[in-house]
């Protein structure tokens, strides 16, 4: 974000965060936790990556969870239906 000098919050619509009850929305502000509420958008809420990665048309998708099994190959063709993937699992 500073490399690119695009503004902070510009920036922050870019990335979308799902969590295990489903994508980061404001109908869930009060279930949030501090560090989450800037990233929860207008959307209605999805419970699933398959749909969430649907809805929103995801270009990257990080996995940064230890739960296995979370980026299936669902999910990755999903994403090949509307660009080239790109699948980083981040995993100790």
């Amino acid at each position: 974000m500073k490399t690119t000098k695009a503004p902070l919050e510009e920036a922050r619509k870019k990335i979308w965060l799902v969590v295990s009850k489903g994508l980061i929305v404001h109908s869930h502000m009060e279930s949030l936790q501090s560090f989450q509420k800037p990233w929860a958008y207008e959307h209605k809420p999805i419970s699933s990556l398959l749909d969430a990665v649907k809805s929103i048309k995801m270009t990257v998708l990080i996995e940064s969870s230890g739960v296995g099994k979370t980026i299936t190959k669902e999910v990755v063709e999903a994403m090949t239906t509307f660009n080239e993937v790109i699948s980083l699992q981040l995993q100790n």
